[in-house]
């Protein structure tokens, strides 16, 4: 392994990042100049407009993992994790489906919120946080990655204090990166990039359908001192399912570290 490899990780994420802007901001000035998607209403061209940016990310991230960081992409035919994880994922689809009244377009909201989960969980999850691993001093590499990816995770959302409060994105980097490590946590018990996925799909699902139901989104608002403290409860109680050795043992033979 080449000493400056451990800076691969990085160069990953920035070349991911400037990539991402130069994107979104072409796609924004294309899809308003052709007035692409006139025929729907403000909230499904929206939608539509991020689903196409998350189709072109998925694209250009299986590029830049082909030709450059070079991560094997994990996936099992069995879905089964832990109570709790599985807990949490059937918590969200559960609300999903019992609030589909509530919900403009649901199939639509769905598979954008899961477009939007794919090209995130493929980055950060399936990317970042075996390329840290593999690329970190041999100590600790579990711990590294669980928390680095996760302050990625969490640091992207910084460029949305644009349109919002500082407070509301400090608080939502706060949320995104405790996100973070509970997303990591159960890509790596799991072996399987679909759990992250769905479980990011639907939470992202209800915040974007469900966002006039406050009692229903308290767990899924980042922007919400509660919301925040859940999460920061549940991110202790998932990184408690790896602490011991023969579950760290086991993650690192499944991911070759």
């Amino acid at each position: 392994m080449k000493e400056n490899s451990k800076f691969k990780p990085l160069i990953t994420y920035f070349i991911w990042l400037i990539c991402f802007l130069l994107i979104q901001s072409a796609w924004v000035w294309i899809f308003l100049k052709f007035r692409i998607g006139d025929s729907f209403d403000l909230q499904k061209r929206i939608l539509f407009r991020m689903g196409i940016l998350e189709v072109i990310m998925l694209i250009f991230c299986w590029m830049l993992n082909h030709f450059y960081t070079h991560e094997k992409l994990l996936f099992k035919k069995t879905f089964y994790l832990s109570f709790l994880g599985d807990f949490l994922i059937a918590f969200y689809m559960v609300v999903f489906e019992k609030n589909l009244y509530r919900i403009h377009a649901p199939l639509f909201c769905l598979t954008i919120a899961l477009l939007v989960a794919c090209a995130e969980e493929f980055i950060m999850r399936g990317m970042l946080l075996p390329s840290i691993m593999h690329h970190v001093h041999k100590t600790h590499v579990i711990w590294k990655g669980i928390f680095l990816s996760s302050f990625l995770f969490g640091i992207t959302h910084l460029m949305n204090i644009l349109h919002q409060s500082a407070y509301q994105t400090m608080l939502q980097m706060i949320g995104t990166f405790l996100l973070g490590i509970i997303l990591a946590v159960i890509y790596l018990k799991s072996g399987n990039l679909i759990m992250p996925i769905l479980l990011h799909g639907f939470l992202d699902a209800c915040s974007i359908g469900i966002s006039t139901s406050h009692s229903t989104t308290m767990l899924n608002n980042h922007g919400n001192p509660l919301g925040t403290l859940i999460l920061f409860v549940l991110a202790l109680l998932f990184l408690a399912t790896v602490v011991s050795k023969k579950q760290q043992a086991k993650i690192e033979k499944r991911f070759n570290v």
